[in-house]
């Protein structure tokens, strides 16, 4: 102890990190953690996908993004429930395209569906973000 400072003024002017970290630090590992697991249960459904619907390479995909959608609703627990759910809605939108290339029994593996997949991803990104950062707060808010 320094200059006759007491253990308590010592330890409470240690720094810290902000809550706000700790509290995303906890949700990200709950959310990867859970993605990891999903994945591997993904690959480990690709046989019996592919034996269903007669298309191959859609374990891994699927099981990514059902997984994503649990492991962010569970993650999102903390900050409500329809927080929690909005969040969970939202993880599933992108395996919409992926649902269509497999109702169609067209391999994710061929260039073409890959695209499409991708391509639906990254425009679902792109419009969320952008309207993220263009939109009337105040009309949000009130709905």
């Amino acid at each position: 102890m320094a200059h006759g400072a007491s253990s308590n003024e010592s330890e409470s002017s240690k720094p810290s990190l902000p809550t706000d970290f700790k509290r995303f630090a906890r949700f990200g590992v709950v959310d990867s953690s859970l993605l990891m697991i999903s994945i591997l249960a993904g690959f480990s459904l690709d046989t019996l996908i592919a034996s269903r619907i007669g298309a191959r390479g859609y374990g891994p995909i699927v099981g990514a993004g059902i997984g994503n959608a649990i492991a962010d609703t569970v993650a999102g627990m903390p900050e409500g429930r329809w927080a929690a759910a909005g969040v969970g809605v939202g993880a599933l939108a992108p395996l919409a395209p992926v649902v269509a290339m497999m109702a169609l029994k067209r391999d994710l593996s061929s260039r073409p569906v890959a695209l499409f997949v991708g391509g639906s991803c990254a425009a679902m990104f792109i419009g969320t973000f952008y309207h993220s950062f263009t939109r009337d707060s105040s009309k949000d808010k009130n709905s």
